[in-house]
């Protein structure tokens, strides 16, 4: 954050849920701002009793709760305190920056890191890749936002540094700098490189890449999820695909954009939908349409969708703000995921099968109608052929919740009896 005016410091401030701290690039270095207490930490609590307000130490027996994930809220709450937010990030990857920066000189080619913050109420985990010439980029992140210790005394507490070490191979873990500074500081770093105003190279060459936290996605027939960028997928990113009609003489198409990890569109988080029209008429299959996903830095998702033939384009953004899931929304769409694998995969292949069968009766239908095809082909055969379209046709309509073998056999089978149309 930075104030209004362009020659204001930049500061980093770490809301913790239990503890909150802020940081200041001054003097060419880093420096804790204390508070009126002298603190370097202060309570997150703010308490409100007859016609005065406590904050801190104060307030803390005052606290009932505080409402997690409030990012939109936080923003806000900056720029009423007349803050410039610039941006906004997770807690391990500030605390990346902070470590990667502190140990610069032991950093050689590119390094996997864990980040490990038990806080006092909440708890994260990020794998970020540090390059030498501070670059971070974050390759996964995970977290419980019901798991925490009470009070930000992780470090100090024995047992869970010993079991870390232990999974690890007895690796020594680095605590080069204070736990509880260590986000403030590597967003107050992060705030110095984005207001200008820092020559410092060392914080110039600094170079962040976040990650998508789900799976994103649109809704194709059949109510399946298709997605086009992956979780944990490094952002900025864009990413294209082609779509094509699924009836005959189609005008339009909605492009419903989704957000998880399922594989039935609607299991997953709607962000938006827009409708394409005035697509040109034609069979199934022949009119495309060109979907394109792109995030910016900020985490701005902008969808387009392009008729390839005559170019006209419809276009979706959503932001941050505006659509997408809670950090805990997040953390259980990826539960629920893991939980209900079996039940998605058998419903992708159940879906695949459906729509290849649907696919395979349209396309023996076109051709048996071509005149070319009863002179040459055996009368007795050709009679055959339309009594397995014709069969295949009312098993459709009577077996729409049919299992995925059910499905693959019926295919297999019409395949073969209309060999002769191939």
């Amino acid at each position: 954050m930075t104030g209004k005016s362009n020659d204001a410091p930049a500061i980093g401030i770490d809301l913790g849920t239990t503890y909150s701290c802020v940081a200041v690039w001054k003097h060419n270095r880093i420096e804790i701002i204390p508070n009126d207490q002298g603190n370097r930490t202060t309570p997150s609590s703010v308490a409100f009793v007859d016609e005065e307000r406590l904050i801190g130490d104060g307030a803390k027996n005052q606290a009932a709760m505080n409402p997690a994930n409030t990012r939109q809220a936080t923003k806000d709450a900056g720029a009423i305190a007349g803050l410039n937010v610039m941006r906004m990030i997770n807690e391990p990857t500030a605390a990346a920056i902070a470590y990667g920066l502190d140990n610069e000189s032991d950093i050689i080619g590119k390094i996997n890191t864990l980040f490990f913050d038990l806080g006092g109420g909440t708890f994260d985990v990020s794998l970020i890749t540090i390059e030498e010439g501070a670059i971070f980029e974050v390759k996964a992140v995970a977290g419980d936002t019901h798991l925490g210790v009470g009070i930000s005394i992780t470090r100090w507490i024995p047992k869970v540094q010993h079991m870390l070490q232990e999974f690890f191979d007895r690796k020594e873990l680095c605590q080069s700098v204070n736990p509880d500074e260590a986000v403030a500081y590597g967003a107050a770093v992060l705030a110095s490189k984005l207001s200008g105003n820092n020559t410092d190279k060392s914080v110039q060459d600094v170079v962040l890449l976040d990650v998508t936290p789900l799976s994103l996605g649109v809704s194709v027939l059949g109510n399946l999820f298709n997605v086009l960028i992956p979780r944990n997928t490094p952002i900025p990113t864009s990413k294209s695909k082609l779509y094509w009609t699924a009836y005959d003489n189609q005008s339009a198409s909605t492009i419903s954009v989704h957000q998880g990890e399922r594989s039935r569109s609607t299991d997953n988080h709607l962000l938006g939908s827009f409708t394409i029209s005035e697509l040109p008429l034609a069979p199934r299959g022949k009119t495309s349409v060109m979907v394109c996903f792109e995030i910016d830095i900020d985490g701005i998702l902008t969808v387009t969708a392009a008729v390839t033939s005559t170019g006209k384009m419809e276009k979706l953004a959503i932001s941050n703000e505006h659509g997408r899931l809670s950090k805990e929304e997040i953390e259980k769409m990826v539960t629920d995921a893991k939980k209900y694998q079996h039940e998605d995969l058998e419903f992708k292949k159940r879906t695949n099968a459906y729509n290849a069968l649907e696919d395979c009766l349209y396309k023996v239908k076109n051709k048996i109608k071509d005149c070319n095809v009863k002179k040459r082909v055996d009368p007795e055969i050709f009679r055959e052929m339309e009594k397995a379209i014709a069969r295949t046709t009312q098993w459709i309509e009577e077996n729409q919740a049919a299992p995925f073998s059910e499905l693959d056999f019926m295919k297999a089978h019409l395949e073969l009896v209309c060999m002769p149309l191939f």
